[in-house]
């Protein structure tokens, strides 16, 4: 083969299906080499030699002038998919990854993945927004699809072989929610379900968080000190649901926050099924090299914090503290020594295993109601924490310390807070525990742990833990009611919290 832009023009004989055998021109140039290392070749083939000999004086031309002698025919849709195994899924936490995929699969394809990748026109991307907003999803979701659909492409940019030169998203105006909330207030869910409105990330004020705190603990909640935790605390969610006895030090009031309790996608079998039983082996999750995780139940496993700042001890404030002291001595036990796990009573849950996000949200959302409180995400507890300690007049790197984040001025260089300065700060809050909440063990008052329940059938099988189906299952959990203790006795939890009081 002669160098690139030298080759010769050919006669080549053809012959047609009926017999026919005929002769056309020919010429060949390599423009690259392809992925697996073979040349890359164009080929311009006509009847009339002059009209050959014109064809290639122009892209001759137009490869002097850097065009592109070939438009690529990748669609938008095969390019995010290479873009999101190939690219992504090495840099992401599975998690991030898995929420990648799932914004893209329903958000992006279904309305411009059919789309050449050099034919995409801001109309297109015009008309992807509009069809997230008619199917009922907020703003904040557009704004998502348009970020991801935006750092697609200018990574296709790189590639030389699309021979793009512009990116479409800049010429379309990014939509943002507002800045007060991540909902337009407009978007309302859609009779089948595909659409939701986001709620609203607002910290609570203190009276709202100690309310939600309070009718918890009166209303015999399991998952009242969870509440208080986050509240108190500003753990994150996964960090909260994660927590094990033996991170706890109930001596020094402290816990060590090395692992987050989360959903970790799932591999197919090498025979294509699904993995059955409670424990799956490594090879079963869908994880980057060298992500750590330690397998507990299904596709929940403990994973380590995003970033060396999210590992980090943690003081217990003193209010919280007695109620966890009680907690853990009540708590039933479960195989992985977890201190909050799924309740009885909840539809397609099996109860004490570890509680998977969704289910913490709703039970969430049932604390709010209870208290009153305003419809906030689940993170809006961090947010109240956060909030309360600026208001406290606690530090902003003793702050960063105690939430887990870096700062501006850690970043300059600030001493980090050791865990006597974080004491100190959280114990700002401790007022958010008054003597009433603790007085409530005082009267005749039921336990506030749920009466032990007897499964008597119980048959799960789960599969590959999605965004949307996380709890999908098929199995039946039959509870025999058992009678509610009215007075607190040695053992139960109020009397703990009364006696420590």
């Amino acid at each position: 083969m002669s160098t690139r832009g030298e080759g010769k023009i050919r006669t080549e004989t053809r012959t047609s299906r009926n017999g026919k055998v005929s002769t056309v021109y020919a010429w060949y140039m390599e423009i690259g080499v392809k992925p697996d290392g073979s040349p890359d070749r164009i080929v311009i083939r006509r009847k009339s030699k002059a009209e050959v000999v014109k064809l290639r004086r122009q892209t001759l031309l137009k490869l002097e002038q850097g065009e592109v002698l070939r438009k690529d025919s990748t669609t938008v849709e095969e390019w995010l998919q290479y873009w999101l195994d190939e690219i992504q899924k090495p840099l992401l936490r599975p998690l991030v990854w898995r929420n990648l995929r799932s914004s893209i699969s329903c958000n992006i394809t279904p309305h411009v993945g059919r789309h050449k990748l050099h034919d995409l026109e801001p109309q297109h991307i015009r008309f992807m927004i509009k069809e997230i907003l008619k199917s009922g999803r907020s703003l904040r979701t557009a704004e998502i699809a348009y970020n991801n659909l935006n750092k697609a492409i200018k990574d296709a940019i790189k590639e030389q072989k699309f021979g793009l030169t512009k990116n479409v998203l800049t010429l379309v105006t990014k939509p943002k929610p507002k800045s007060d909330s991540q909902d337009t207030g407009a978007q309302k869910a859609l009779p089948t379900g595909h659409g939701r409105q986001q709620k609203p990330r607002k910290a609570l004020l203190s009276d709202t968080a100690r309310a939600v705190i309070r009718t918890s603990v009166e209303a015999r909640d399991p998952l009242a000190v969870r509440w208080a935790m986050a509240l108190l605390t500003g753990v994150r969610q996964g960090e909260c649901l994660g927590l094990t006895l033996d991170a706890l030090d109930l001596e020094e009031g402290k816990f060590d926050l090395s692992w987050a309790l989360q959903g970790v996608p799932l591999n197919r079998r090498p025979d294509g099924k699904r993995w059955t039983g409670d424990v799956y082996p490594l090879e079963a999750y869908d994880i980057p090299a060298g992500f750590e995780i330690r397998p507990l139940y299904k596709a929940m496993c403990l994973v380590r914090p995003k970033t060396s700042k999210s590992r980090r001890m943690t003081p217990i404030p003193e209010p919280l503290l007695l109620l966890l002291r009680a907690h853990v001595k009540a708590m039933a036990p479960n195989p992985w020594g977890l201190l909050f796990v799924a309740p009885p009573g909840q539809k397609l849950v099996k109860p004490g295993t570890p509680m998977r996000p969704n289910l913490d949200e709703k039970l969430w959302a049932e604390a709010l109601h209870r208290a009153g409180a305003p419809d906030v995400v689940l993170h809006s507890a961090r947010h109240t924490t956060a909030t309360l300690l600026l208001e406290a007049g606690v530090p902003e790197d003793v702050r960063m310390a105690i939430m887990g984040h870096s700062s501006a001025a850690v970043q300059r260089g600030y001493a980090h807070a050791d865990i006597g300065m974080k004491r100190a700060g959280l114990s700002r809050l401790d007022d958010l525990i008054d003597a009433e909440v603790i007085d409530v063990w005082e009267g005749e008052r039921p336990a506030l742990e749920a009466a032990p329940a007897d499964v008597v059938d119980a048959e799960f099988e789960d599969g590959d833990l999605d965004d949307d189906h996380a709890d999908q299952g098929k199995y039946e959990v039959h509870i025999k009611p058992q009678p509610v203790q009215q007075a607190p006795v040695p053992g139960d939890w109020r009397f703990a919290v009364f006696q420590s009081a």
